[in-house]
Order: structure tokens, then sequence, then C-alpha cells
């Protein structure tokens, strides 16, 4: 019996040892590398350092490889390069991010669903295949999202940069919050239009009647050598993106008007507004405000 046991535990040992084998999973501990200090008399380091504090979150202006490269056991497929390090470039930089992303969502949200890192860079290289460089806009892993601010996006118009920030959030939503499983579209969005998508009407149809099949958006073509004037209603996806953008650049009473019309656009407005709401997520707040 004493020899069995032996054994068993001998067996064991050599199992446990096998699943701790050097050459799989290894992560060793390492303290935080950045300095805060609330007090400071730099108002880059002040703002970082207020926001670290306040949401147990980091604001990076100076991103390094460790910062973004890798998650967890997966390696990401972007590069990211640093913004001019001046403090007047940094200030706006960050005054940008706050009027197109942060300041259209609650303390709470930002606690609770933000990644652990926002950061920003001057340019965000993407490079998935390991052939072919992608210059974009934002990026996002499990752990971060990373915004592009440089020389060009600062001196955007007011137009551009309603553009771009309803993209961040739109991207921020696609991209970071439902696949992380903060935020559930229900299908039934899709299912409301779902026989008209990727269909195409002779001739330009009015608004109205895009209304009545639920959607916000379709492209109008011109007549060519080879078809009359056409209009072409979207993608499923593309649906989902040109309604948020709608919610996000049109006037809320005009808003108002449209679902209350049209039954099919109020049922896509009541599942995508619920699911924002479901995480605590105003619509109206979120995107850039043109100033007059």
């Amino acid at each position: 019996m004493k020899k069995n046991i032996l054994f068993f535990v001998i067996l064991c040992m050599g199992v446990f040892s096998g699943c701790f084998d050097e050459d799989n999973i290894h992560a060793d501990l390492e303290t935080y590398w950045r300095d805060y200090d609330t007090l400071s008399n730099d108002p880059v380091l002040k703002y970082v350092s207020e926001y670290y504090y306040k949401y147990g979150k980091t604001f990076i202006v100076d991103p390094e490889p460790r910062d973004y490269v890798y998650n967890f056991q997966s390696k990401n497929v972007y590069r990211l390069v640093k913004p001019r390090q001046d403090q007047e470039n940094l200030l706006a930089g960050i005054a940008l991010v706050k009027d197109l992303f942060i300041n259209g969502y609650s303390d709470n949200v930002i606690k609770n669903i933000f990644p652990f890192n926002i950061i920003i860079a001057d340019s965000i290289i993407w490079n998935p295949y390991g052939e072919k460089f992608e210059l974009v806009d934002i990026a996002s892993s499990r752990n971060f999202v990373v915004f592009s601010v440089n020389d060009k996006i600062l001196n955007y118009s007011e137009k551009e940069k309603e553009e771009l920030s309803t993209k961040w959030n739109y991207e921020f939503l696609l991209k970071f919050c439902i696949p992380n499983g903060f935020m559930n579209l229900s299908q039934d969005f899709y299912k409301v239009s779902g026989d008209q998508y990727g269909t195409y009407h002779d001739g330009h149809l009015p608004k109205e009647e895009w209304y009545k099949k639920g959607f916000v958006w379709a492209e109008l073509m011109e007549k060519s050598l080879f078809y009359d004037e056409r209009t072409y209603f979207p993608s499923a996806e593309s649906d989902l993106e040109h309604f948020f953008t709608w919610l996000l650049t049109t006037p809320n009473d005009e808003v108002m008007e449209v679902v209350q019309t049209y039954s099919l656009v109020a049922l896509k407005y009541e599942l995508l507004i619920g699911s924002l709401e479901n995480i605590g997520i105003d619509y109206k707040n979120m995107g850039y405000k043109l100033k007059e």
C-alpha cells in the first residue's frame, strides 16, 4: 500500500512539473515603471497622474513597445511612433482625445469598461501579414486603445474632427466593447432589414423610402454606360456603422422625428440604444460637438 502511495506521489510530481515547463507559459512579475505626481507643475504629468489615480488606469503619451506589443500569449501587429514629446504638442493631443472621445463617457464607464491603457501616438502602423504596412487612426486590443494624434489631425477642420470622433467611438464599441464582452448588440438589429442588405433599386430613392426599409443611409449611384441611376442599400456591418454615425452627427430632434415616424428605424434605434444604456453609455454625450 505504501509503495502504491509513493508511486502516485511521484507520478503527480512528474505531471505537475510538466505543466510548468519553462518552454511553456512564463511571466515575471514586474513593478510598474512610470512615476506619477498629481502635484507636478508639468501639466502633462499632472493630467496623466490624475487620470491614473482617479480611474486606476493609464493614459500614455510616451508609448514604448512593452505597452502594446504583447497581449498575454499573443503578439499585436501594431507599431507605434511616439508623438513629439514637447509639452505643447502633448497637451494638444490630450485635449483632442478628451474632446473627441473621453468626454463622452461617464466616470463609471471609464473605470469599469475602458481598457487599462489609453495611448496616443504620432502614427499607428498596422502590419497584419508581415509584408504590408498601413497607417490607421485607431487600434485596440484587450488591454489598450491607441489614437493617432499628429500635426495633420490636430489641424483638422471642425467637420473632420466630427468624422474622426465618430470613427473612434464606433471602433471602440465594435472592436473593443463587443469582442471583450462589455456590450451585447442583439442580432435582432440585423433582422430588421435583413432581406434588403446588399440590394439595389432602380432610380434614386428619396430618404423616406430608405426609412421605410429601416435604413438611414443608402448609396446613390449615377447613371453610367452600363446601368441607369441606382440606389444601393448597405451590408449588415456597414448598416450598423451608418446607423451609429447618423445618431452621432444628426440633431437629436431630427433623429426622434424619424424614429417616431418610421417603425423599422425605431426598432433598430431601440435595440442599439438599449445595448448602449445597458453599459451606462448615453449616445447623446458621445462624439465631438461642433463649435460654432
